[in-house]
């Protein structure tokens, strides 16, 4: 049987490879124990470092689309 504690970091690290971690990052990030207030600062800055990778991410691919959306309309008149 699983504890609390078992599903709680099975369900961290589902989350966190859903956003894109790779699993040494999740191993730094499990490392750090969240008892210590300087890693636990440690853990919140490599959410927030991936959250602005993730931000910039998506910002190129709303340019693509837009892109590709101007090229199709354009393809259309042709």
């Amino acid at each position: 049987m699983f504890s609390d504690n078992n599903v709680n970091r099975l369900t961290t690290i589902q989350c966190l490879r859903n956003t894109g971690f790779g699993i040494e990052i999740i191993r730094n990030y499990f490392e750090l124990s969240s008892e210590n207030a300087v890693e636990l600062k440690d853990r919140y800055l490599i959410i927030l470092e991936h959250e602005e990778l993730l931000l910039q991410k998506k910002m190129i691919l709303k340019n693509n689309l837009l892109l590709f959306k101007i090229l199709n309309l354009n393809m259309k008149k042709i």
